[in-house]
């Protein structure tokens, strides 16, 4: 993950609170559940935000996904939600009575963004429709995440991030070819939407330092699945005919080796571009007597035609070394190898841990955990709000005050 400085937004005269965030004195209002709204709106507290989170009255649906201290499930102690939702306030309204929908219309009068996960028809049924909201206020963005977006003929459909894992693309090409697909894991998707939310928003609040017009921000998980993922598919269809299926743990596509192998302790990820690059890699092996053959000098035929035979000449090798000895030695002759790491391999891996990408996140009630921190710097500095998660309800009265709502 790179560290890219950000340009320095000028900072609003009638800013709402002080602080060296980026985005200091920027109002949101969160009318979003789950994962892909929070994690947009959690990006921008990191910034310096000030984000109100609007809850039902039975609280964020990511409240009860947990996982849990001691797996006991608790609305105040999921691991997920306060890592969505650091630095966030909490009021719960009911918006399907009038009395809620009216102190959310006061919310929002006083907002520069609102995040919303609601479909067209929801939207409008709250008071969210960005027609009237610009009219009202011109300086106003909405930022819209679901699975299908606003607009065409899914737009109503309910999604979830399993829908989306399908829709965008990924999960024609995940799984053996004789089972089920399978989705894209840990709520992925989500994040990604959520994260294409947030550059979105940025961009348009850019244009309205400029113009003094707020937009509609329109995100669709599926479609951000597919542009980050499944690029390079359609340019092999279009030029080849060629369409991706699963191909168990290797793409099926490409030269070989496109693949995922056993090693001495786990597994390595192999995936060449160039040929150049698996000559490399027979050199790093001992130039082996098999690798001379024509047989295995058409990368094109092993990736399409015998797969299953050309790993089969690289296991012996692989099984001799570790997976972090053979992404040395690859990194070494610049040969693009990876060692697939564990999720506790993941938390204490010294390159991520050098970047500073982890940071201890505290709560009252919950154990010490550590959370990812922004993968950029801004303005040189890496910001982080540090205070936690709310309580369901815990600032209701002092905003209803606060916004006369």
């Amino acid at each position: 993950m790179g560290q890219a400085k950000a340009v320095k937004r000028p900072r609003r005269k009638d800013a709402a609170r002080t602080g060296s965030g980026w985005l200091d004195g920027l109002r949101v209002i969160e009318v979003a559940h789950g994962v892909a709204g929070p994690f947009c709106g959690v990006t921008m507290t990191q910034l310096g935000a000030r984000v109100i989170k609007v809850e039902p009255p039975e609280g964020d649906l990511s409240r009860r996904l947990g996982p849990f201290p001691k797996d006991i499930p608790h609305p105040e102690k999921s691991a997920i939600f306060h890592t969505l939702n650091r630095g966030k306030e909490s009021i719960t309204l009911d918006l399907q009575a009038a009395r809620g929908r009216q102190a959310l219309k006061r919310l929002v009068s006083n907002a520069d963004v609102v995040i919303s996960d609601h479909r067209p028809s929801e939207r409008t049924a709250i008071g969210l429709d960005f027609a009237p909201l610009h009219a009202d206020h011109p300086r106003l963005t909405l930022t819209s995440i679901t699975t299908f977006g606003q607009k065409g003929p899914y737009a109503e459909y309910k999604g979830y991030d399993v829908t989306a894992s399908a829709a965008g693309g990924f999960s024609i090409g995940a799984g053996l070819p004789d089972r089920e697909p399978l989705a894209v894991p840990y709520d992925v998707c989500d994040f990604q939407g959520g994260q294409a939310a947030f550059c979105a928003t940025m961009m348009a609040l850019l244009a309205r330092d400029s113009t003094g017009e707020g937009q509609h921000v329109d995100i669709a998980t599926e479609e951000v699945l597919s542009c980050l993922h499944m690029g390079n598919l359609a340019v092999t269809y279009i030029y080849r005919g060629v369409a991706g299926i699963r191909a168990g743990h290797r793409t099926g596509l490409g030269i070989y080796p496109r693949t995922i192998l056993p090693c001495k302790d786990g597994h390595v990820s192999i995936t060449f571009l160039r040929r150049e690059e698996w000559f490399k890699f027979v050199e790093l092996m001992g130039n082996p007597e098999w690798s001379k053959e024509p047989r295995y000098q058409d990368l094109r035929a092993m990736s399409e035609k015998y797969p299953d035979e050309a790993d089969a000449q690289l296991l012996p090798w692989l099984a001799r070394y570790t997976k972090q000895e053979i992404f040395a030695m690859c990194q070494e002759r610049h040969i693009p190898v990876a060692p697939v790491l564990t999720i506790d391999e993941v938390a204490t891996n010294l390159h991520l841990r050098a970047r500073g990408l982890f940071s201890t996140y505290t709560a009252p009630g919950m154990p010490h955990f550590d959370v990812p921190r922004l993968p950029w710097l801004a303005n040189g500095e890496g910001f982080a709000s540090t205070h936690p998660a709310p309580r369901l309800g815990q600032h209701t009265q002092k905003i209803l005050q606060e916004f006369k709502a």
